[in-house]
């Protein structure tokens, strides 16, 4: 049986904005001014209390679905390319009730490729997910800085979508 090649997004920071929908929340919540703008963030940190932020997300029946999207058409075009020639899933560090339901509307919603989604597990990584995929994985988008770092470690084919919380991480290509 023939394999198709395997890219691994990850969502939050790379598809969805995560940052937006959480500081949103913080704001509405009276903890900060104003949301902040991914742009702006310059650290995977928030500067705020966030454990009450995070009952709330909990809580929700919503707060995955609703994330402003980060892709712009042409993002979309080239998933869709990508999909086209290889297999396409979506690996998250979320948790809680209701995200893996949340998240597969959000997806759909957004128009991304159709994928398994992989939601790690407690004291699991994105590298111990992926290194069993490696000889099919040829491309793994990714955010987060201690991950993206983990995941060149484990000799995966990492890149990382820019941001200024990242740009510490010389170790991998930025888009």
């Amino acid at each position: 049986m023939a394999y198709r090649p395997v890219v691994a997004f990850d969502i939050d920071g790379v598809l969805a904005n995560f940052t937006a929908g959480f500081s949103s929340l913080a704001a509405s919540m009276g903890l900060i001014s104003a949301p902040v703008k991914i742009e702006d963030q310059a650290s995977w940190k928030f500067d705020f209390h966030a454990d009450s932020v995070w009952a709330e997300v909990d809580k929700s029946h919503t707060f995955w679905e609703n994330l402003p999207t980060l892709l712009t058409p042409e993002d979309l075009d080239a998933m869709d390319a990508v999909a086209a020639e290889c297999s396409v899933i979506y690996v998250s560090a979320r948790s809680g009730p209701r995200v893996a339901e949340q998240t597969m509307r959000w997806l759909e919603e957004t128009g991304c490729p159709q994928g398994p989604l992989f939601l790690l597990r407690a004291k699991k990584s994105k590298a111990h997910l992926l290194t069993p995929l490696s000889h099919h994985l040829i491309g793994v988008l990714e955010d987060r800085p201690d991950t993206l770092e983990e995941l060149a470690a484990a000799g995966l084919p990492v890149v990382a979508r820019a941001w200024q919380y990242n740009r510490a991480i010389l170790s991998v290509p930025r888009v």
